[in-house]
């Protein structure tokens, strides 16, 4: 039986063949800002008419996106093309152009959907290397680290681990994007200057090269340095590629630990996304599996809720008291805790999640409430010495 294909007018043939000489080639040493407007020129062009993510899906919506995922599966090499993608898709839901709202939609469905495509061609092994690959920092000389440099060092680093030797260029801890020293890494919402820098034109120009493009260019490079392609899907909201079970699979390894960035605690140890190995791994890296931190930090709170009632109980405005104390001690643990939570993934990936906006929510109102006993204190004090005088 001969397989069903989708129907094709003579307009949606050749408008694919079309879109097949304009495919972009995209070499393993470019640069991530080049990836992702080679990309989005692309799906610019492809996508002119406002569709559903169904439409482009399952409909000869969508034929003009068969192409590049066909290059990509067999012709793409770069470790940060998945990155490109989702980036391209929040650069057209950020769009601030003349280009119609609805239309900019249907090009970020596009992207999502070309991204999903491209993960069904990819081993477990390759879904690991390219949604947890991290985008190369920008130096202060602002010249780009090509991916395959990145990857070679990271090799090298590694190799150097194993061995067990090292020297001056060995990596510490591996921080996130320069030391943790841009805390807003991702870029905002269409609100902020530096966002519009590289939004605005993003997806009607060519970006031929002037000065205006490679500003922008840089601007994208710098703001998503340190990132990774599910990072990069989390704070553009891309449900619809979050969604899909190749996705869904690596977050619920990363989530039960089958799969690691670390494989020991060593200063000496590089950060690099891989399968769980029990026989090399340090056990002690089992502490950063997300499930057993969460169930510390329940414990963490239980524990915190029972010292702070027991606070309000024995509460004395004369002295503090050992429980509160101890409570105090708790309260700092906290704060540390969210501080690094802070400084490890920047401010916009962490106020991604509620909890996490109600964490530093609960700390300042405790601050505040704590401003307010003493001033409290301040209004009260007086009017409670003054008393015996006025009944005199």
């Amino acid at each position: 039986m001969a397989a069903t294909t989708n129907p094709q007018t003579p307009r949606s043939t050749k408008f694919q063949l079309r879109m097949e000489d304009d495919v972009p080639i995209i070499d393993s040493r470019e640069t991530f800002s080049d990836v992702v407007f080679k990309l989005s020129s692309y799906i610019a062009k492809a996508i002119d008419t406002p569709f559903t993510y169904e439409q482009l899906r399952t409909t000869v919506a969508g034929q003009s996106l068969r192409p590049l995922v066909s290059n990509l599966s067999e012709e793409c090499h770069h470790p940060a093309v998945v990155a490109a993608l989702l980036a391209a898709r929040y650069l057209f839901i950020n769009d601030q152009g003349d280009v119609d709202a609805g239309l900019n939609e249907s090009r970020a469905l596009a992207c999502e959907l070309v991204a999903w495509q491209f993960l069904t061609f990819l081993s477990e092994k390759e879904l690991i290397d390219y949604l947890l690959y991290e985008l190369p920092e920008v130096s202060e000389d602002n010249t780009h680290v090509s991916p395959s440099e990145t990857y070679t060092n990271s090799q090298h680093a590694t190799n150097q681990n194993d061995d067990g030797s090292s020297n001056e260029s060995s990596p510490l801890l591996r921080s996130r994007s320069s030391d943790h020293g841009n805390f807003l890494r991702p870029p905002r919402r269409a609100s902020t200057q530096h966002t519009d820098r590289f939004t605005s034109g993003a997806t009607t120009s060519t970006f031929g090269g002037d000065e205006d493009d490679a500003s922008r260019r840089a601007d994208l490079d710098e703001s998503m340095a340190g990132m990774n392609a599910l990072e990069i899907a989390a704070i553009g909201d891309a449900k619809k590629f979050i969604s899909q079970s190749p996705v869904q699979k690596i977050v619920e390894d990363i989530w039960n630990g089958d799969v690691i960035f670390w494989e020991s605690l060593s200063v000496h140890a590089v950060k690099k996304p891989r399968a769980y190995n029990k026989r090399v791994a340090d056990p002690f890296t089992r502490l950063r599996v997300p499930k057993y931190q969460k169930a510390f930090q329940i414990s963490f709170f239980l524990a915190f809720l029972v010292l702070y009632y027991a606070v309000l109980v024995e509460r004395n405005p004369g002295h503090i008291t050992p429980t509160e104390a101890v409570l105090y001690v708790f309260i700092a643990a906290f704060a540390y805790d969210e501080f690094g939570e802070i400084k490890d993934a920047g401010i916009m990936f962490y106020q991604t999640d509620f909890w996490s906006l109600w964490d530093i929510a609960v700390g300042l109102s405790t601050s505040g409430s704590r401003n307010d006993d003493s001033n409290l204190d301040r209004i009260v004090r007086p009017r409670e010495e003054s008393t015996p005088l006025d009944s005199c």
